[in-house]
């Protein structure tokens, strides 16, 4: 019998729960495996459940449970000890834990054995990224930085952990820093190309610019630059663009004086709007956007920052589609695009 620990439930409705289906189709457990889900969600809206499987709800962001780990260094919805103490006295052939918030549990309660995890980021690269950049972000997001880079410095130490990454990129950065290549590997995420070319309809683009995500941490920071820096150069040339934001949020951002619209959460079938181009402003990075394989596979015309593309293969960019620009070209790209 196996272990198999997920971090949210698997949907294909949010960025984690996509990426966490995606690893329980490569996992394939079996029927007697054990499974633990650790959720927001509702158990009508996970994929895969099972009547034996054990769903723990994750942390609130006020929770007692959230506080205390805050308080100690740690990210707020690491699971403790004794949230996992059923699994007390269990023996496991192999234990897969697909995310790094329950590596310190684990590891006191499996002390020897060997664990395959899985990074859904790498915040430790991002870290020392922002610190290079003096890239200035909010303080929620820079105590999450700092927490998790001394949890994953104990993950990449512990040579009994076999690392699985999401991008090269991320894989580089722990081999380079670390020396050892045989305790890790990257599982990538790779787009329906076929699928991504019958979507595809001749582009013409109106006024529109669509942001198609949710909005925490360091997005809203990207969101800020592009509202605060890029928008305003694109508006002296084409007055009346408009910028469109859905997603979990977005309604903060609603400023209709200035045509920013944030819609909230999106709740329909297909994209929002056809006809425009949407865009991906990452400043710092930090795992993969998993909304790019939606509209690349959608056919959707877009574009990103260097950073916010980091886990997909270059060699898709084709300056028309899939559009990757540095930030000081963002804003006469944009302009050249919709004019």
């Amino acid at each position: 019998m196996d272990l198999y620990i997920f971090p949210e439930g698997a949907c294909l409705n949010n960025g984690y729960g996509i990426g966490v289906d995606f690893a329980y189709r490569k996992l394939k457990p079996k029927k007697d495996d054990f499974i633990v889900w650790y959720t927001i969600l509702e158990e009508k809206n996970m994929l895969y459940l099972r009547k034996e499987d054990v769903v723990i709800k994750k942390n609130s962001f006020y929770s007692i449970e959230s506080v205390k780990n805050i308080l100690m260094g740690k990210d707020r919805t690491e699971l403790s000890y004794s949230r996992l103490s059923f699994l007390e006295g269990c023996k496991f052939e192999h234990i897969h834990c697909d995310e790094v918030i329950f590596y310190r549990a684990l590891r006191k309660m499996f002390p020897k054995q060997k664990i395959s995890l899985r990074l859904h980021n790498c915040f430790s690269r991002i870290y020392d990224r922002q610190r290079m950049l003096e890239q200035r972000i909010d303080w929620k997001y820079m105590t999450k930085l700092k927490n998790m880079y001394k949890l994953e410095r104990e993950i990449f130490q512990d040579k009994n952990i076999f690392k699985i990454f999401i991008s090269d990129e991320d894989c580089d950065y722990y081999r380079s820093t670390f020396g050892r290549y045989n305790d890790s590997e990257t599982w990538a995420y790779i787009p329906d190309m076929e699928q991504a070319l019958l979507n595809r309809k001749p582009i013409s683009f109106n006024h529109k610019l669509v942001w198609f995500g949710g909005i925490e941490s360091h997005k809203k920071a990207a969101i800020d630059w592009f509202i605060k820096d890029i928008l305003p150069e694109i508006r002296q040339v084409v007055p009346d663009v408009e910028f469109h934001l859905w997603g979990r949020g977005s309604l903060v951002f609603n400023d209709e004086l200035n045509n920013v619209y944030g819609h909230g959460f999106f709740d329909g079938d297909g994209m929002p709007l056809s006809g425009s181009l949407y865009i991906n402003p990452d400043i710092i990075g930090g795992g993969i956007k998993l909304k790019l394989q939606t509209l690349i596979e959608n056919g959707i015309p877009f574009i990103s920052s260097v950073f916010g593309y980091e886990g997909y293969s270059k060699d898709l960019i084709d300056n028309q589609y899939i559009i990757v620009k540095e930030e000081d070209d963002w804003a006469e790209c944009i302009i050249n695009l919709i004019k």
